[in-house]
């Protein structure tokens, strides 16, 4: 005989060990993306769109029944207190989850204010210089939107704002920079804009909150927030730029910039993050360029994170109980 676990017991596991085989997954393909031409920029895209599923299939594909439980009717008889307790104890985490996930998408919302009134007080930029380097960068980089360009003196490194019209902050103290350091900066943000990583940064938080009680999705959201920095450096270096150039235009913009904290929803050109910005300086010195990925490697990665993650979201806990006239305890 086959009993189903209490259902938000179910969801809490189920979700969370999912969760955790999906990022498992996307770790190991990292360290084989050589071998298969993946970029470790769409591994982290298709993990948190993997994540992001994961509900939806429990819902709508049909159950895969995994007996990992096995008890007695007697032992369910003698130990009735202690599923009461458990059921307390169920809504309790759901009300922690519940209250966690909301507080971490206030967050985000916070953010998104702020970074709407960054936008409020900058001041638009009125410069044939600046305008000439956009153009320039445009075509370097081949983007083909064009973002509103504003200068701050609440911000101390560019960023880009804004999902659905996008703007590009400049600092004040930009008007100083030489030509090739703007030009660097514009390059850099334009290749997150054409990537359209305003929105995958959001959902990315999104899904982490919704998620906050696994601190595996945690990890792979740094690491993916680290792999779009790095591609976005990348394309400026195939812009022209010369590394070191762009290293030290990064190393300032890091130093009078420690104390900041930049809107969670905007790209910054750099930040201090202890180790994860040292490598990342060295990335632009490296001669292991990333690869161009190539559309078949893509579609096998899809599709392989497609059949993984339907298998998975078929999976659902039971517990299995002997029928009442069996007299030895057995698994179903």
């Amino acid at each position: 005989m086959i009993v189903p676990t209490a259902d938000l017991l179910s969801l809490f596991i189920l979700f969370w060990v999912k969760s955790s085989i999906v990022v498992g997954v996307g770790f190991m393909i990292l360290l084989a993306r050589r071998i298969f031409r993946v970029s470790t920029r769409a591994i982290w895209m298709t993990v948190f769109a993997s994540v992001a599923a994961l509900p939806f299939l429990n819902v709508l594909l049909p159950v895969w029944e995994i007996p990992l439980l096995s008890a007695s009717h007697r032992l369910l008889q003698q130990n009735i207190s202690l599923i009461s307790v458990s059921i307390s104890f169920i809504e309790l985490v759901a009300i922690l989850w519940v209250t966690g996930a909301a507080l971490l998408i206030a967050s985000l919302i916070v953010d998104h204010v702020r970074a709407r009134r960054l936008i409020d007080h900058a001041e638009p930029v009125h410069s044939e210089r600046i305008a000439a380097l956009l153009t320039r960068a445009c075509a370097a980089v081949g983007c083909t939107t064009w973002p509103r360009v504003l200068l701050t003196e609440r911000l101390s490194t560019p960023a880009l704002v804004g999902p659905r019209s996008p703007v590009l902050i400049l600092p004040k103290e930009s008007s100083e920079w030489d030509d090739e350091e703007i030009f660097a900066v514009i390059c850099h943000e334009l290749f997150h804009l054409m990537k359209r990583d305003l929105v995958t940064n959001i959902l990315e938080r999104i899904v982490a909150a919704l998620v906050w009680v696994n601190p595996v999705v945690h990890v792979a959201r740094r690491y993916s927030a680290f792999a779009r920095e790095i591609a976005a450096d990348q394309a400026v270096l195939r812009a022209g730029v010369r590394p070191e150039l762009l290293a030290r235009r990064m190393i300032d913009i890091a130093r009078r910039g420690r104390a900041e904290r930049a809107p969670a929803v905007a790209l910054t050109f750099a930040s201090f993050e202890g180790t994860r910005f040292e490598t990342r300086i060295k990335a632009l010195f490296s001669s292991d360029r990333p690869f161009t990925q190539s559309r078949l490697s893509s579609l096998l990665l899809a599709g392989s994170f497609a059949l993984m993650v339907v298998s998975v979201g078929l999976a659902q806990i039971i517990i299995c109980v002997p029928e009442p006239t069996t007299l030895i305890s057995s698994r179903c």
